[in-house]
């Protein structure tokens, strides 16, 4: 019976152990390869999905940068908006794609 705690113990801290070494390099990575800075003269910036990924064309749009990404829910959208505004303080605007649908409980599943 020892041995066998022992065993579970040892598993269960090496599985644990894992589990937090990956998400911390994970995270590194992450904050160390995302670049959210953006040309000066972008001020106004769209986040959602794939409605106004295919909606707004930046190119036609002065001072607009469209950061919609099909598929991107609001969580992720937030954290994405809060590294965009604290690299690039010029942001004045943010448009963010809202549908009744993508808030029902049914969506998160």
């Amino acid at each position: 019976m020892k041995q066998f705690l022992k065993n579970t113990i040892r598993f269960l801290v090496v599985l644990y152990g894992s589990i937090l070494v990956l998400m911390v390099f994970s995270n590194y990575v992450i904050n160390a390869n995302a670049d959210f800075k953006l040309q000066p003269n972008i001020n106004k910036v769209v986040l959602g999905n794939s409605h106004p990924a295919g909606t707004f064309n930046d190119s036609l749009i002065s001072n607009l940068k469209n950061l919609a990404d099909p598929g991107d829910c609001y969580f992720y959208g937030y954290q994405k908006l809060k590294e965009i505004i604290k690299q690039n303080s010029q942001i004045d605007t943010v448009f963010i794609e809202f549908n009744p649908k993508t808030i029902l409980s049914w969506e998160d599943t």
